[in-house]
Parts: C-alpha cells; sequence; structure tokens
C-alpha cells in the first residue's frame, strides 16, 4: 500500500468516528422523543354467540363450553369465568380455553337460565373490562336408582344383608346430591349413604342386625365388598332403622340430585329370620324325601338337647359335574354368605351327592373357621341307618359336618 492510499484511509476513519460521536452526543443531549403507548387489555370470546332454544329443547345442564381471547400488544396468559354470581370474589382462573361444566339450576325449578361469563388477562395481568357472557337455558332431567340383580337378598336371609345398586343422572354423576336407602318407612326412614363418581355410580352396602329376638330393630352399614364400617363423615357410624326380624321387610332406594328433583324409588323384599341357635343345619339333600331326611336329622340333634336353626339349600340339581350355589343362598359369596354362616359357632351340613352344593363349602366357611380354632367331623349314611366313618374330606353319601366342640 503506498502512502497517499495508506494517508487517504487513516482520514476517512477519522471522519467516520467524529460523524458518530456526533450523533451519540446529540442523542445524550436531547433524548428520545415520542408518546409511551399503555398496556391494551385483551379481547375475550364466545365460541357460540348466542343459543335460542324453546322450553322443550333447552340444553341439559352438562354442558362443554370453549372461548378464546385476544391481545393487541402481548399475549393472553389464562382466564377467569364466573357462574350466575359474578361479583369479583366468585371468579375462577384457569389456563384452558374449554371445560365441561355441570351448569346449576335453582333448587325445585325444572328449567333455569344460567348466565356463563369469561374474561382473559394478558401478560401484564390486564383483565378483559368487559368479557364474553351467555346464558344457557337448561332443563334438569330426573336422576335414577335400580338395585342390581345380582347383588340382592335372597327370599329368607338371617342377620346380614346386602344391597347394591346404580344410580345415574343424564345430567352427569356429578349433578348427583345424595342416595339413600330405607326400610319399611318411605317418609321418615331415609338414610343417606356415601358415594364416589369414580365408581361409575355402583353401590354396594351390607346392613347387619341382631337377630337374635324378634322385633324391629336398628342396623349397622357396612361399605363395600370389604365390609368396611361406614361412618357419616364425623366418626359415627351410619345406622338404619326400622328393620324387623321374623317378618318381611321392604328395602327402597331413591337418588336426589342438585336441583332437588328424586328419583323413582326401586324396591325389592326379604324375609329376616330369627337366629336362635348356635348350632346351624344347612339341608342339602335334593330328593323328593329331603324335608323327611331333615327331620330325622333334627329329632337326632333335639335327642342331644340341640335346637339347630335350619337353612333350606336343596334347590337345583347338578349340571355338568357341579351344582351352582343354590339360590336359597344370597347372590353374593363374600361378604355376605360367608359373614352370615360365622355367626354360629357349629355348622351341620347334610346333602345327598357330592356334587351339592358341598362343594363350595371350603370357600363359604373360610370367616366361619377364621374365627375361632375348629375341627370338623364327617359322618356317612346308607339309607336311614348311621354308619361312622374316619374323618376325611367328601368320601361318603350323607354329610354331618359341626365343627368345634357342643359345650
Amino acid at each position: 500500500m503506498n502512502f497517499f492510499m495508506s494517508t487517504y484511509l487513516r482520514n476517512s476513519f477519522k471522519l467516520i468516528a467524529l460523524f458518530l460521536f456526533g450523533i451519540i452526543g446529540s442523542s445524550c443531549e436531547t433524548g428520545i422523543t415520542g408518546d409511551i403507548i399503555e398496556n391494551q387489555p385483551p379481547s375475550t370470546f364466545m365460541t357460540v354467540a348466542g343459543i335460542d332454544r324453546e322450553d322443550s329443547f333447552r340444553l341439559s345442564s352438562q354442558i362443554r363450553i370453549s372461548w378464546w381471547g385476544n391481545d393487541p400488544d402481548g399475549y393472553i396468559v389464562g382466564f377467569e369465568y364466573a357462574i350466575n354470581d359474578t361479583s369479583e370474589g366468585a371468579w375462577s382462573f384457569t389456563t384452558r380455553t374449554d371445560s365441561t361444566f355441570i351448569l346449576p339450576i335453582t333448587e325445585g325449578q325444572a328449567v333455569d337460565d344460567v348466565l356463563f361469563k369469561v374474561r382473559a388477562i394478558d401478560n401484564d395481568g390486564a383483565k378483559d373490562p368487559v368479557g364474553a357472557s351467555l346464558q344457557y337455558p337448561i332443563i334438569n332431567s330426573s336422576p335414577s336408582a335400580m338395585f342390581k340383580p345380582n347383588e340382592i337378598p335372597a327370599d329368607t336371609m338371617f342377620g346380614i344383608v346386602s344391597f347394591g345398586w346404580t344410580i345415574d343422572d343424564p345430567d352427569g354423576l356429578l349433578n348427583v346430591r345424595s342416595t339413600q336407602i330405607a326400610f319399611n318407612d318411605t317418609l321418615n326412614g331415609w338414610v343417606e349413604i356415601p358415594f364416589n363418581t369414580i365408581n361409575n355410580g355402583e353401590l354396594f352396602i351390607s346392613v347387619s342386625v341382631d337377630n337374635k329376638t324378634e322385633g324391629i330393630k336398628t342396623g349397622q352399614v357396612y361399605l363395600g365388598r370389604s365390609y368396611s364400617s361406614a361412618d357419616d363423615g364425623q366418626g359415627n357410624p351410619i345406622l338404619v332403622d326400622g328393620i324387623e326380624v321374623g317378618a318381611l321387610n321392604t328395602a327402597y332406594v331413591r337418588t336426589i340430585d342438585a336441583a332437588g328433583a328424586v328419583s323413582e324409588r326401586d324396591q325389592i323384599q326379604w324375609f329376616v329370620k330369627q337366629q336362635k341357635s348356635k348350632v346351624l343345619l344347612l339341608n342339602d339333600i335334593g330328593k323328593n324325601s329331603s324335608i323327611e331326611e331333615m327331620n330325622w336329622h333334627i329329632s337326632y340333634l333335639n335327642e342331644l338337647e340341640i335346637d339347630p336353626d335350619i337353612w333350606l339349600i336343596n334347590t337345583g340339581q347338578p349340571a355338568l359335574g357341579t351344582i351352582e350355589l343354590s339360590d336359597q343362598f344370597p347372590k353374593v359369596v363374600d361378604p355376605t354368605l360367608k359373614k352370615t354362616l360365622a355367626k354360629w359357632d357349629h355348622i351341620y351340613w347334610v346333602s345327598d351327592d357330592v356334587d351339592r352344593n358341598i362343594v363350595h363349602a371350603l370357600d363359604i366357611t373360610s370367616d366361619f373357621f377364621r374365627k375361632r380354632w375348629q375341627y370338623v367331623c364327617y359322618y356317612s349314611y346308607e339309607g336311614s341307618v348311621p354308619r361312622r366313618c374316619d374323618i376325611q374330606f367328601f368320601t361318603s353319601r350323607f354329610y354331618w359336618i359341626f365343627p368345634g366342640r357342643w359345650n
């Protein structure tokens, strides 16, 4: 590079530096000019602009609602919504732009117009001062309650009985306020039973009463197949009144929704039998001579000063090698049948076929044997002549089973 070129470049850099310094200096003296733009609030919009329906075409109270927002100088961070009450403390925050709601109907009304309002919030915390709102014309649908056929008592039961039922509401299970059961009294006998929507509207309870004497008794409620004691939320057991020992009883169930609508009642009947003895005789003889042969056994026990309770379980005939459990037993084995059999100290079981109900004995007597130390003796019969056999399992025509000592 020659001398003249080098001198030229140095002078050019000096001029550029002076020019930039002049600009910076000028800026420092005068500052940035213009008007500050304040934060602009966001806007909110409902996906549906309006609803026009006559009474016969009103919506269900369970509705999916959607919305969206826009901010001219920032972005949306969330929304607040309110239902009917739009006072400042009644809003709930969400980051969603849609959700399913159970819109509340004024208690006692079949139809209602419910206000839903939503407002957007931007990244500076500004809220839409107007928001978006819509009136939803809704109609309440009555809930329902129905006993489950496979979870109801047999025609005759002793001190423990179980009930299963389902509840439903066209407006959704979240719209159900309570489900109740009553025994023999539908005016003052209703008792609320706890339920959880995660069980899809299915309930199962057991009720235990002291059936040692006849008369009207109070029962204690147990929840689920686990037979857990039910409480009222304050540690007190849930009790039901009106069950009569030695009589035909009727159980009723119903459901009440958030608007106070009450379902139709469902009902079932069963007889509650008194337990008078520590010994239970199970008659599993399927022949026509069943009663006659049972009476022989009763006479034999009476000679030993034993007056047993009697449970006939001789319905049905063996099929495909094994009989199904008698329908004279409760339909629910665990806990109902197992807990019931455990009420006695001794069980005396007679049968005329190894393929009858006695094949289920080990399963259904598990609680009975767990209750105390036991031993089992078996006797066999040929014709009407008793013949003592060795202690073994299911090797003879008739069976007497009596665990424990008689005294």
